[in-house]
């Protein structure tokens, strides 16, 4: 199965860099680099709560919104107003990088909630949602994977 242009610009740009930091030997098959990537999901050092609060005030520096309402929606807290945790996650995937979001959202919110069609469907640019996509259908086969 060969990779398309948006998965090799995505692997040699943000995936091969944390391969390497990582010294995980990749011998170039999709699977193993999966499973690779999944392993470094899983074992992501989350940020204390106290750099979470900073980062949302700097992601929600244009909005008047209670920062403590917004973390502890972060970390799986009820929605006063539906649709607030969409807003969140959006804002948060256009806002910080790949490796910065892992640090903020849990990998079982991020894969169920975080990177919803809701969520995706509201990036831009195009190619924004792409790298999301396909983050998306890695973790979703994974998924698969470990359930069959």
């Amino acid at each position: 199965m060969s990779l398309n242009d948006t998965e090799s610009r995505i692997i040699r740009k943000d995936i091969l860099p944390l391969v390497r930091l990582q010294n995980m030997k990749w011998r170039g098959t999709r699977r193993s680099l999966r499973r690779g990537i999944y392993s470094q999901l899983s074992l992501a050092m989350q940020f204390s709560r106290d750099k979470k609060r900073e980062l949302l005030v700097k992601a929600f520096w244009d909005k008047n919104v209670d920062i403590e309402y917004i973390l502890n929606l972060l970390e799986g807290g009820a929605e006063s107003v539906p649709g607030d945790r969409i807003d969140l996650y959006h804002r948060l995937l256009a806002t910080y990088d790949w490796y910065t979001v892992l640090k903020l959202i849990p990998i079982d919110r991020l894969k169920n909630e975080a990177l919803s069609e809701a969520v995706i469907n509201r990036l831009f640019p195009d190619e924004l949602r792409k790298k999301y996509r396909y983050a998306q259908r890695i973790l979703s086969e994974k998924a698969i994977s470990l359930s069959g």
